[in-house]
């Protein structure tokens, strides 16, 4: 039988671990409890010694990872005197679980570090507390290292469920994507000071490509978790599965009513993370009468780090004050960057900044993201941190010397107002001369120099990219077109740079980063992509737009497209896109495939794009529209096979 996150209840060997863990869950040791008028202990009574640790059986409790939380269990001591015993966990590490309350016999514990480590327990009489057991026979545990499972371990850099300052209630719902048979998947929560709560059997998916959606993740956790109080809270969540052999991929939704921001999970060996010494770039921060902007960043080692943080202007010059944070392991904090640096709104109003995270102390792992909120609509949009050098990678949002905008539009809204796209360049080097060539469906317009950064950390700004282009080569109506943009640093490299676009109509608006064509983020052969979240029903409506990055002197290409529902299988029919170098296509998925709404209608949906054959490299990209308020989200595709 499935097991999913709201049926994990169930099973009562499950009941049994998970509410025994809930009371020690985030790693803090617990009191004695209370037994009322118990009579005391006897002279001569004796407490047994508790049998040797366990590991607790899988597939309820996930293997033993560095970082990673997992239940420990012991029992079988008694009192001679027939008094209840509390039981206490040695971790090996310096550290311990303290005094468990009567009845406990699990403990959650996350190590900082891999290696091995002697677990052992003892046991007191809850009456006599002077009356302990010898300490049991050790189990060693043994830590693998996150690397060893990195491939299937995700960090989400936010999940909410608390009410909005305008009214209603932010709520995360994710959607979880299992491309192997059998796949366990398990979480923990992490939210402000370190504290922690987990690890929670999530779901198993029986069948490869299987999908199961959680409407709000928090809520969810609450019912599984009902001595922590989830509403009202911000954290980040880890997902990680049994083994590396079973890789997942994650996307998620932060919606207030007819509002919302679409960001993917972050893959911990590649994606926006950084140690001691480096850092990480937050784009397109604005704080004055339109928008608000926040930040939220997640310590993931086991060891306290210290950032640093600098609002930098369009020179690349600081605004206002650098400020530093402590984060504890495992610490998630959010805040107005703005205020921190002593630049609040309205005594100051800022556009086109970026944010500079440094790690100063703690060889641990930083990650991060940016959002903005419309003052007026409170319409949320997420902005993906970028590490601070250039490289490539999997990583969609890394400095390069070429980058690829999946959409940019100058057009008519259907209902109302006019789409444009704002872009900002970041030149991570200095000097940077960045050209760029307009992509359509039928041709392409340019190259065309936009701009030549200053120092490194300079920024621009364009408030509407295509009316820029019209500027520029005014014998092409850009009015009414949307298509895609090659970006290209001229000087080759290390000149490199960031692209951060903003497509908005109004108080609504979507964000989404420009790539580089590399390898892990095009459909070659041997290398799918897949979109995740996509729905067509009375809520949404949903798009793809794919972009043939091949290059001016690269080959046509062709991708086999496959909707896939919650259990894996094809919705409708197959469907195919053939793309000469630098042309775009846009097209709903689900009126492609012969399902269009309202004769069908579809939730919690992904597509699998595949290239049967060598051709010219394929990228893609999705979003969803709302039905009532147009407001639109992004949603990047993620490698399916790698």
């Amino acid at each position: 039988m499935k097991k999913a996150l709201g049926f994990a209840l169930a099973s009562s060997a499950v009941t049994a671990v998970f509410l025994i863990a809930f009371l020690a869950a985030a790693g803090t040791p617990s009191g004695a409890g209370s037994l009322g008028h118990a009579v005391p202990s006897a002279p001569g009574d004796i407490v047994s010694t508790p049998t040797t640790p366990a590991i607790g059986a899988p597939p309820d409790n996930p293997p033993p990872v560095e970082t990673l939380p997992s239940n420990y269990t012991t029992g079988g001591s008694t009192c001679s005197g027939g008094h209840p015993v509390e039981y206490y966990f040695d971790f090996g590490d310096g550290t311990n679980s303290g005094w468990l309350p009567v009845g406990t016999f699990t403990v959650a514990k996350r190590y900082a570090a891999q290696g091995s480590y002697n677990v052992r327990a003892k046991a007191r009489c809850s009456v006599d507390t002077g009356l302990e057991s010898s300490f049991s026979a050790s189990l060693a545990a043994n830590i693998s290292s996150l690397s060893s499972i990195e491939q299937c371990f995700h960090v989400l850099p936010e999940a909410i469920w608390a009410p909005a300052t305008g009214g209603g209630t932010w709520v995360t719902e994710v959607q979880l994507t299992a491309i192997q048979p059998l796949t366990h998947i398990y979480l923990c929560f992490n939210t402000a000071g370190g504290t922690w709560r987990g690890p929670f059997y999530t779901w198993v998916a029986e069948s490869p490509n299987e999908t199961y959606k959680l409407p709000n993740i928090l809520a969810d956790l609450q019912y599984l978790d009902p001595s922590f109080n989830y509403y009202g809270r911000v954290g980040a969540v880890e997902f990680w599965t049994q083994d590396a052999a079973h890789g997942i991929r994650l996307a998620s939704r932060t919606s207030n009513g007819n509002y919302s921001k679409t960001f993917p999970g972050l893959r911990f060996n590649n994606e926006s993370v950084v140690g001691e010494h480096n850092a990480l770039l937050v784009q397109n921060l604005i704080n004055n009468a339109t928008y608000r902007s926040s930040a939220g960043f997640f310590n993931a080692g086991g060891i306290a780090m210290t950032v640093e943080f600098e609002l930098l202007d369009s020179t690349g010059s600081l605004i206002g004050s650098a400020f530093s944070r402590l984060f504890a392991a495992y610490d998630f904090q959010s805040f107005n960057p703005f205020v921190q640096a002593g630049v609040p709104y309205p005594a100051y109003s800022y556009d086109n900044v970026i944010l500079r995270a440094y790690v100063t102390s703690g060889d641990s792992s930083l990650l991060g993201f940016g959002a903005l909120a419309n003052n007026t609509s409170n319409d949320p949009a997420a902005m993906l941190t970028a590490m601070d050098a250039w490289g490539g990678g999997s990583a969609w949002n890394m400095p390069a010397v070429t980058k690829y905008l999946p959409e940019a539009i100058w057009a008519q809204a259907t209902g109302g107002g006019t789409w444009t796209t704002d872009i900002q360049i970041t030149d991570d080097h200095g000097g940077t001369e960045v050209e760029a060539v307009f992509c359509t469906a039928s041709g392409t317009r340019g190259p065309f120099v936009l701009w030549t950064g200053g120092s490194a950390h300079s920024s621009v700004k364009f408030t509407n990219i295509l009316q820029t282009f019209q500027a520029l080569d005014p014998s092409f109506t850009y009015y009414g077109k949307v298509g895609a943009i090659y970006f290209n640093a001229t000087q080759g490299p290390p000149y490199c740079f960031l692209v951060a676009a903003m497509t908005k109509n109004g108080n609504y608006a979507k964000t989404y980063p420009a790539t580089s064509p590399t390898l892990f983020k095009a459909v070659v052969p041997g290398y799918d992509l897949m979109v995740q979240n996509l729905a067509s029903d009375a809520t949404y409506r949903s798009s793809v737009i794919f972009v043939n990055v091949s290059g001016i002197s690269g080959s046509p290409g062709t991708v086999e497209c496959r909707l896939r529902d919650t259990t894996g299988n094809v919705i409708g029919s197959m469907f195919t896109v053939t793309l000469s170098p630098f042309r775009v296509y846009s097209v709903n998925p689900f009126a492609a495939a012969g399902v269009p709404y309202p004769a069908n209608s579809y939730d919690n949906a992904w597509l699998h794009l595949t290239m049967p054959s060598a051709g010219g490299a394929m990228t893609v990209y999705g979003a969803t529209a709302n039905n009532a308020s147009n407001d639109p989200a992004a949603h990047l595709p993620a490698m399916y096979n790698h």
